[in-house]
This record gives structure tokens, sequence and C-alpha cells, in this order.
């Protein structure tokens, strides 16, 4: 029977774009324990359309949750999440490359981003950051329905970089084992360096455990209920030999769990060969998930030559669940909450302030009408203040609200202009080239770049050699540059040397 909710009482919800894991639990940190977990599955396109989850508001009532705090981690499919190496660039600059970055990994999906830069000395070419981004639809959608369940919600953030690895370890291969996806984070001296999902989790496992299980007397098929309790109470049987349920034998599960781990170990060689990082002789294993999975650990460091695994599957489990519900402090948390909900949030605590003000000077006037008649002269200023802070806020939200339809008016500009120019030409060194080869005296009024014909240059000259033998030069120096294939003179209008000329050339790219 479930008692009554307390404070410490709280909800996780470790999502992709079509299904999630409840997890209600209680306590904070290490001592967090689990007291139930529920997987399902959700249409999307339901979900964005009504914005509530009935699973999500049953589970909420079963176990009395109404009023918590719910913390929200993304993974899987709508999921990004990146270590990157930006160059130095403005603030909204850095976000829109980020965004851009992002986006091509979604196929062009409006995300909600956020960025967390690396601890490390300040660098002259760029800083490295970690970057997330969630499909803003499914942002969206979980937000209201977890606030339809009656939930208050805390966090929203990416599961990938929410759990570091220990400092000391060097490298780490981390393994972050969900319901359908596992996070697979390569970290070293506790700094994220790289982190992919893949589309293989504890389902695939209890799907394992349902295939017959060939035994002396025959085939034995296990039910989805007792396929889940072999799982969470054997695992993957290493070094064991026992007779786990009469008539099986813990050696004659390998056929059957086999092809799953064999799939994982690939993945995570993968990973890491796919990185950037040097080789894995030295590198440590770290797997958490809940409810832990026992002797992946022990099976994964054994095929892959890796020290570990970091922790037993009990310590796993606990630091899984201290990270969902401690994501981290207020400047290293990947917030992906909705742009809106933030925008509120910032400007909630000085309307909290106005109104306790207001609510103050209230109850002076009701507590004591003569007094505050005598004061009243004094309040005025106060007043004007407080009316003057709470202009001055709504300019500020103005302007906020102005620069986010600049940035959204700018970003279609970019779109626009990105569809329009050739995907291939380096549009950058062609203009830089172009400019070089100007000769003396020659000034560019209009350059046009065409798909087919390359650019075609119009420039005005006036000086001391005919404009005929200056336009000639000028496309022999094209021709001679490396990006050109060719170049021409398409028309020279007047001498150039008592009045100006007029210069048409065009030249081809590779």
């Amino acid at each position: 029977m479930i008692g009554p909710k307390t404070e410490d009482n709280w909800l996780g919800i470790v999502c992709d774009a079509t299904s999630a894991t409840l997890l209600a639990a209680r306590g904070s940190g290490p001592t967090a324990v689990l007291d139930a977990r529920h997987y399902f599955e959700f249409d999307p396109a339901r979900l964005n359309q009504h914005g509530r989850l009935a699973v999500l508001e049953e589970f909420v009532t079963e176990q009395n949750l109404a009023g918590c705090a719910v913390y929200v981690a993304f993974a899987g499919a709508g999921t990004v999440v990146q270590a990157l190496h930006v160059p130095p660039l403005s603030r909204r600059n850095r976000e829109r490359a980020v965004r851009t970055r992002l986006m091509n990994c979604t196929d062009g999906r409006e995300l909600t981003i956020a960025l967390r830069p690396e601890p490390g000395p300040s660098e002259k070419d760029g800083v490295k950051l970690l970057a997330a981004g969630i499909t803003r639809d499914l942002s969206a959608s979980i937000w209201r329905a977890c606030r339809r369940a009656g939930l208050h919600v805390r966090a929203m953030t990416a599961l990938a970089g929410t759990i570091q690895a220990p400092t000391s370890a060097g490298a780490v291969v981390q393994l972050l084992l969900g319901e359908r996806t596992t996070t697979i984070q390569l970290f070293t001296d506790g700094r994220l360096r790289a982190c992919r999902d893949v589309l293989l989790g504890r389902r695939d496992f209890v799907a394992a455990y349902q295939r017959p299980i060939l035994t002396e007397t025959g085939a034995v098929t296990l039910s989805e209920a007792e396929a889940e309790e072999s799982l969470r109470d054997i695992g993957i049987p290493v070094g064991r030999e026992d007779e786990i349920r009469p008539g099986v034998c813990a050696t004659q599960l390998w056929p059957t769990l086999t092809p799953v781990l064999q799939r994982l170990r690939e993945e995570v060689s993968q990973s890491w060969t796919q990185s950037d990082l040097s080789e894995t002789h030295d590198a440590a294993l770290d797997v958490l998930g809940v409810p832990a999975l026992h002797g992946l650990g022990e099976f994964l460091a054994e095929e892959l030559q890796l020290r570990g695994p970091l922790r037993t599957p009990a310590q796993g489990a606990a630091a899984y669940l201290a990270a969902i519900c401690s994501p981290g402090s207020k400047g290293q948390l990947l917030d992906l909450r909705p742009p809106r909900e933030q925008l509120a949030e910032h400007w909630t605590r000085p309307a909290l302030i106005i109104g306790a003000c207001a609510l103050l000077v209230m109850c002076a006037n009701m507590a004591a009408p003569r007094e505050a008649a005598a004061r009243l002269h004094a309040l005025q200023p106060v007043g004007a203040r407080l009316q003057a802070q709470l202009e001055h806020a709504q300019q500020q939200r103005a302007a906020t609200e102005q620069a986010c339809h600049e940035l959204a008016g700018q970003m279609r500009c970019r779109l626009q202009l990105e569809e329009a120019l050739p995907p291939d030409i380096p549009v950058l060194e062609v203009l830089k080239d172009l400019f070089r080869s100007v000769p003396p005296g020659v000034e560019l009024v209009e350059v046009r770049f065409q798909p087919t014909d390359g650019i075609q240059a119009r420039a005005a000259y006036q000086g001391g050699d005919a404009a005929s033998v200056v336009a000639t030069r000028w496309v022999r120096d094209l021709s001679e540059n490396g990006l050109f294939s060719s170049a021409k003179v398409l028309g020279v209008s007047g001498s150039g040397r008592a009045d100006p000329a007029v210069l048409e050339i065009q030249a081809q790219l590779w």
C-alpha cells in the first residue's frame, strides 16, 4: 500500500520521442530509493495535439505523487548531445552556429538548445562546450503533460552529460542503460569527450530472456513477467553454473543472451573508434541503470579489455537515480525547458518582489489606517519607484520579445540565403581571391554567383592604361588562380583614360 506523499517523494522521467520510463523515488543524492517503475509508449502527434499523457496521470494517482517534483531527462530519438569546439564568436553568433550544427543532426527540426562551457583554461582559438538539443514540440508537450498531471517541473535536461564519471579514473567508458536506448559516454579525466545513443536497452534483454531456453528436458519459454523478474534477479550469468529455475542452469542462458550482448559490445567499440581518443587499454568501464543489470559490467569489461566496472550494480543504480534528481547546479545544468517557460521564470522574481511590496503596503493600510494615512506621503516615492521598476521590467520584456522576433527573422533570412546559394561553392574563399585579384584603379560594382557560369563581376576603371588591357590582365590572373578553371572578358565600355570605363568579366569555378 502506498503511503502519503512527503517532501522527499519525486518522479523521474527518462523520455525519448515515442516512449518514456517513469521512476517514482524518494530521497535525494546517494540515498535515493526507487519505489516504482513503469515503461510505456505514446503517440507523439497525439501528445502534441492534446498535451497530456493518460498513463502518466494514472501513475501519479497510483503512487500518490500529485504536487511532487518531476525531473525529465531526454535520451534517444529527438535528442542530440555533442561536445563541440567553437571558434571565438559573440554569444548570439555562437548560439546560431551551434543551433545550425544540431539541427543538421535532426533533419532540420526546430530545437530547444542548451549550452554548457566545459571546465578548463581559456583558449584563444575558441571555447569547448557541451551542446544539447531536444525537439521543441517534444519539450513543450512533455512540459504540458507534467503540469496537467499535477506535477511541479524542476528540471528538463538531457541524460547524456548529466551523469559524470569519476575524475580520478582517467579514460572511462560509461553506459547509461535505459529501456529502449543506451547512452554511451566517453570521458577523460572526468571530462566528457563524446557521447551517442544506441537503440538497444533493457527491453532487448527482456526479449532475449523470452526466447526458448534449450534444456535436457526440452525448450523452456518464459513469459514477459517471468523474463523481467529473471533479468532483475539474475542479469547476465557471468561465472554462474547453478540452477536458476527448475531444470534450467545459468549456462543455458548464454545462447539467448549472446546476440544482444554482442550487439552492445560492437556499439561500444564503434563509439570509441569514431571518437578522437586513444586506444582503450587503459580505460575503465562504468555501467549505470535502474534497475541494476547484474553481470553486464563484468562481461563487457572482459570482452573489451577494460578496467572495472568502477561501481557495483547497486552503486550504479544509486548514481543513476542521484543524477536524475540532481542534474547539476544552475550554471552547469543543460536546461531544455521550453523557451517560454525559461523566460517566464526569469521575470518571476521581480514580479514577486513587486507583489510582496504591494502586499505589505495593503496590510499596513488595513492594520493601521490612521498611521497609513499619516505615512502616505512618505510611501508615494516608494510607489513611484515600484512603478518605475515595473515599467522598466515591462520594457525589458518587450525588448526581449523584439530580440526574439528579430532573431527568428534573421534565422529565416539565413535559411533563405543558404537555399539560394549553391551548396558546394566556397563563397568566402572565392570572394577573398576575387578581391585580391582586383587591379589598381578598378573598383568592383557588382558580383553575382551563377550555379552554372561561376561568378560575374562588373567594375569601374579609370587610369593610364587602356581599359581592355586592364581587363585582359585581370582575367589572366583569375585563370591562374586555383579556384577558377577559366576566365573571360564579357565586355568593356570606354577606354578608361578620360572617362571611367565599365569592365564586365566572368570566371568559371572548378
